[in-house]
């Protein structure tokens, strides 16, 4: 794991790090954007998929890693 503290606009360290791995908010900056950076479109009906069969009734973070 790598640390990166930057005064870049999220959405450009996002773009940087899509092709170096990913990249997650920790911490200042606006929430605007999110804090989580966007993954693929196959990726996150994968993702709301296993959400479903865990966590059927949405009782664990309800919209914070999985939209």
């Amino acid at each position: 794991m790598n640390w990166l503290r930057s005064l870049a606009p999220l959405a450009q360290v996002w773009a940087t790090a899509a092709a170096h791995g990913h990249v997650t908010l920790m911490r200042g900056g606006g929430r605007s954007c999110g804090v989580f950076q966007p993954v693929a479109a196959a990726q996150a009906a994968i993702e709301r998929w296993l959400k479903a069969e865990l966590d059927p009734d949405g009782v664990f973070g309800g919209g914070r890693a999985v939209s």
